[in-house]
């Protein structure tokens, strides 16, 4: 399906992941502005306002370590930023190995298909939700399973 490659991690590990990149690119963007050693804070510097990690840079910079993409402009350069950088880092190749090897599994494993024994197999009489049956109308087993049901 569409979707499929969402499967290796439950919906609340996700939601979890997504809302991590986001405080940590927060938190990154306020070490990196209150830091008395940031862009800020050093008078004697070739950087300026653009060079600066702004909110957007911040961002920008939490999903490219995830996505392990090339991080260009807008970097962390306080000592404290960079060090959640690097932890930040560590947590998305943690996440993204498992998630590699999720993937991988979910792609080899088959689903075991058991195969029904008889008309007096338990599959038959305790019914499951993903169990269908076709039967020929009016025959047999069409009336043998119709009176099961009732």
């Amino acid at each position: 399906t569409l979707v499929s490659f969402l499967q290796p991690f439950s919906n609340t590990l996700w939601i979890l992941v997504m809302v991590s990149v986001h405080v940590v690119a927060l938190v990154l963007y306020l070490l990196d502005r209150f830091s008395p050693f940031g862009r800020y804070r050093l008078a004697n510097t070739d950087s300026t306002e653009e060079d600066a990690l702004n909110l957007s840079s911040a961002i920008w910079f939490a999903w490219g370590v995830l996505l392990n993409s090339g991080i260009g402009e807008g970097v962390p350069r306080s000592f404290s930023a960079r060090v959640l950088g690097m932890v930040w880092a560590g947590f998305a190749m943690i996440i993204v190995a498992s998630y590699t090897a999720n993937l991988a599994a979910f792609l080899v494993l088959e689903r075991p298909k058991t195969k029904l024994t008889g008309i007096n197999d338990a599959r038959l009489r305790n019914t499951m939700e993903n169990l269908t049956c076709a039967t020929v109308k009016g025959s047999a087993v069409d009336m043998y399973f119709r009176r099961q049901v009732e």
